[in-house]
Parts: structure tokens; C-alpha cells; sequence
């Protein structure tokens, strides 16, 4: 039984969370079966979006069978949240902006396989680009994903990192947008062997963040 709650108590966990990273409705298009180790493992049902009762549920059944054990003090681990630094690190590579940034490029008869190679580095402006999306995304969607139920956001992360009130977060998530924001400005006009329109795409989907999220509200 040991063998089998390593294997598929963190697949089920992993199906159900999926890779989403903004407020629990990451969706997909089919199932998929991979195979590592001689073990395979299927996918949730992406086509149904991500269950937060199911998550929970599922840890209440690892609780009550840990408990059994008395190793219930584990699950308690596993719900907690991650500190910032890692919050924010992890959010960042999942952040779809990336992504965007070179997609609007494909049609771009100027953007070079050099300029691609650039923005697959993770420059310094695309990175403050990627913090502006998601800190501001957090404020603005905080209490929604706090009515879901969701631990780990950034607004949560960093209040219990902190031991600091939600309007004190917001404060310090701001500041990192401003100064992500100077760092954006400091690369756009500094003299680049980049492409002006690479840049301007990165600017121009910052611009779409701050329309998205006026008033702190989410656009979606």
C-alpha cells in the first residue's frame, strides 16, 4: 500500500491542480496517457476544469488515512502555502504572457531567430513584464480565488510570510509592479540590438494588463 499512496496520492493531486496559475479554471481540450517508469498515468478531465472540491476532498482522504498511521500532521504540509519567493518564481514560468509575447510575433517579418533566442533567455524586460501580469493579477482576482477556497495564492503567500495585513500586501504588491515597471521603461529606451517592435510588444502587453485589471477589478 506504501508504494501505491507514493504513486498515485501526488498523480491524482497533480491531475486535479493541473498547471493552472491564475484562479482555478484552467481548461483543456482532451486527455492524455503518458507512460515514465513502466507506470502509466492518465490525466484528469481537462474538459471539465479544475475541481477545487475534488482537490479537497482528496486531501481529506489522505488525512483519514494518515491518520491511521498517525501521520496526519503530513497533509497539513502539503496544503500549505509556498513562500513568496517561490510563489512568485513558479508563477512566473507559468505565466502565459510569455508565451503571448512570442506568439505576436510569428507574423513579424523583422523579428529575427536572434530575437527569439533573446526572448527565450528571459531578459530583464520581459521577466518585469511577466511580474507586472501576475502581481497585479493577484490583487485583482485575491478575493474571488480566497471565496474558491484557493491557499496559495500570492496575496496569501505573502501575509503569512510577512505576518502582514491584506492591504499591507497589496501596498508591496504595487511596489513590485512600479518597480518592474521602471525596469521595462530603463530597457526600452536603452540602446538594444533587439528589434523595436520585439519591444513594443512587451510594452503593448503590459498596457493590455493595466486595461484588464483597471480599478483593480478583473476584465476577464
Amino acid at each position: 500500500m506504501e508504494l501505491e499512496e507514493e504513486r498515485d496520492g501526488p498523480t491524482v493531486a497533480v491531475g486535479d491542480g493541473g498547471d493552472d496559475d491564475g484562479g482555478g479554471d484552467g481548461k483543456g481540450s482532451s486527455d492524455f496517457v503518458s507512460t515514465y517508469g513502466g507506470v502509466a498515468w492518465k490525466s484528469w478531465d481537462v474538459t471539465s476544469g479544475f475541481s477545487l472540491e475534488a482537490l479537497l476532498e482528496l486531501y481529506e482522504q489522505f488525512e483519514e488515512e494518515l491518520a491511521q498511521e498517525g501521520r496526519s500532521y503530513a497533509v497539513y504540509y502539503a496544503k500549505e502555502a509556498p513562500p513568496f519567493i517561490e510563489y512568485l518564481k513558479n508563477t512566473l514560468i507559468t505565466c502565459t504572457y510569455c508565451y503571448h509575447t512570442t506568439t505576436s510575433l510569428l507574423g513579424t517579418e523583422s523579428a529575427k531567430r536572434e530575437e527569439f533566442e533573446w526572448l527565450s533567455q528571459k531578459p530583464k524586460m520581459l521577466v518585469a513584464g511577466l511580474t507586472i501580469c501576475r502581481v497585479i493579477d493577484d490583487i485583482a482576482t485575491y478575493e474571488v480565488e480566497k471565496e474558491r477556497g484557493q491557499i496559495a495564492t500570492g496575496i496569501e503567500c505573502y501575509m503569512k510570510e510577512n505576518r502582514v495585513t491584506k492591504e499591507e500586501a497589496v501596498n508591496k504588491f504595487f511596489e513590485i509592479a512600479t518597480n518592474a515597471w521602471k525596469d521595462i521603461n530603463e530597457e526600452f529606451l536603452r540602446p538594444s540590438s533587439c528589434s523595436r517592435d520585439v519591444l513594443i510588444r512587451i510594452l503593448n502587453l503590459e498596457r493590455i494588463i493595466d486595461v484588464t485589471y483597471k480599478n483593480n477589478e478583473d476584465k476577464f
